[in-house]
């Protein structure tokens, strides 16, 4: 993938109807990025992966994550995520630099918490901190408050108050593969995007924040599969979290998937991807389940309508749509997708 495409969805429109989705064209290229201008990405590396967007005083921001080497073990190691910034939702992002994360990282969120709840920082960035072949986690970093966050505070892991032993028990552990050894007690886990809620949703809980993220089960209670979206809530942004369980099983088609939920209007959209069998260059597809209504600040976790995605013919082949592009809700009511 060397290019960020850009689609969009007018308010009313219904999500989970293709043919709603107006595509912007492309709105980044990887040559901004790479070497022979300034960047830190090999020319013809193809590697643009899982991006997001997010508005601060006026400002787009789109944070699309890359790689200093394209070849194993490097690949699996040395992804950044690169800042880019226009003055239009549609207009042309230019290079900023990159979030200074000590090691991998990729599948970026942003998290802004509203000034009156922040408990230590307004700005959070969620991302992967590896791959699946050394079995990467979910790590967040605090950033410098306002609307230019650009700089890392601090960052840690994500963890889990059990130590993990409820989503071992339900999704296994992750077994490293190439040239990684070891395993890890927990399952391959990414793209992940943290939300807010403020009317509990999980049954026995009162944590405000929602940890969503994407993993793969090699065994447990669940059996392996191909990759599940799950949740885990949190009393901080920081965690530790508490695995909560799956909101929507594995694809039969699409061994990877990455969702994220967006407010639209008076309903919620749960956007996520999958995989087709329509043609060899459609290996993944844009999906988005229907708006769902829902009491006030309370989301909808009924499993969402896995069969409403959708063949593409051409290119591009879409890497993802959702926080693995992101689906924002602009001041117009314009919902917003990034796919590669």
């Amino acid at each position: 993938m060397d290019k960020t495409y850009l689609y969009t969805l007018d308010n009313g429109k219904d999500p989970s109807n293709p043919g709603n989705w107006v595509g912007k064209g492309a709105v980044f290229d990887e040559t901004k990025i790479d070497t022979a201008h300034g960047g830190f990405v090999p020319v013809g590396a193809e590697h643009l992966w899982a991006p997001t967007h997010f508005t601060a005083g006026g400002t787009h921001f789109l944070l699309v994550p890359d790689v200093a080497d394209v070849t194993s073990p490097g690949v699996s190691t040395t992804s950044e995520i690169a800042i880019a910034t226009s003055t239009s939702l549609s207009g042309n992002y230019s290079f900023q630099g990159t979030y200074a994360i000590n090691g991998y990282a990729s599948d970026p969120a942003m998290f802004r918490e509203k000034p009156e709840y922040a408990p230590a920082y307004l700005n959070w960035l969620v991302y992967a901190d590896g791959d699946g072949d050394n079995c990467g986690g979910i790590s967040i970093a605090a950033l410098n408050s306002g609307d230019n966050p650009t700089t890392v505070l601090a960052t840690s892991p994500i963890t889990f108050r059990d130590g993990g032993q409820a989503i071992k028990a339900e999704l296994g552990g992750c077994t490293r593969a190439g040239k990684f050894t070891g395993s890890v007690d927990r399952p391959y886990l990414e793209g992940a995007s943290l939300y807010r809620f403020d009317g509990s949703i999980a049954e026995g809980s009162t944590d405000p924040y929602y940890l969503i993220f994407a993993a793969k089960p090699s065994g447990g209670t669940h059996g392996a599969s191909n990759e599940v979206i799950a949740y885990a809530t949190a009393s901080m942004p920081a965690g530790p979290y508490t695995y909560r369980g799956i909101i929507m099983d594995a694809s039969s088609t699409e061994w990877t998937n990455q969702a994220s939920i967006a407010k639209f209007g008076d309903k919620y959209v749960f956007a996520y991807h999958d995989g087709t069998s329509c043609q060899a260059n459609d290996s993944r597809d844009c999906s988005n389940g229907p708006r769902r209504s829902s009491p006030t600040g309370v989301p909808p976790w009924s499993a969402p309508d896995r069969g409403r995605s959708s063949c593409r013919s051409g290119t591009p082949t879409v890497r993802s749509a959702s926080r693995r592009g992101s689906t924002r809700s602009s001041s117009r009511r314009r919902a917003a997708a990034w796919t590669h």
